[in-house]
């Protein structure tokens, strides 16, 4: 079954060309149709598209016209899809030319999880990194503090018998 989203932003004309595009596309059926409906993007808490999310289930194929609708960011994008692909949950995402239902579109997840498993070990590397640098110089601080401090008892000492 085909689920079709779209967000619909007041006094927004980019609402109406998703619809057109979807329409020209498909033959959408209204209880197949998820809208958001929201007053400015930052505010929206996109109600029907979790709706959608939970609706979903294997076979199914997730349809909208851009993957702006679905994700702030790149990274949120390939999380969304790679995610829906594990359920089962095919998406055709009209404007970027994504299609999980063809075997181009399968290759895509396949190197989006290569992509987002490499930037999460690239990751981990550099915070290993840097807590190994953070380290050594927190000892080299310490160590100097000790000799600091070994060195003004020292004098105290000595000026206290002068």
């Amino acid at each position: 079954m085909n689920l079709y989203y779209k967000r619909i932003i007041k006094n927004d004309k980019t609402s109406q060309e998703q619809q057109q595009i979807i329409e020209k596309t498909f033959n959408v059926c209204n209880e197949n149709l998820f809208i958001d409906k929201v007053e400015n993007i930052k505010s929206a808490d996109y109600t029907q598209f979790k709706k959608l999310l939970n609706v979903a289930k294997k076979n199914d194929t997730l349809v909208c016209a851009s993957s702006g609708l679905l994700a702030k960011n790149i990274k949120e994008l390939f999380n969304l899809l790679i995610y829906l692909d594990n359920r089962g949950v095919n998406t055709i995402i009209i404007n970027e030319n994504i299609n999980t239902t063809t075997e181009q579109g399968k290759a895509e997840i396949e190197l989006f999880k290569k992509l987002l498993s490499f930037e999460k070990e690239m990751t981990t590397k550099r915070m290993k990194s840097t807590f190994e640098e953070t380290n050594a110089i927190f000892s080299v601080v310490v160590a100097t503090l000790k000799i600091f401090s070994f060195t003004c008892l020292k004098h105290s000492i000595l000026s206290g018998i002068a």
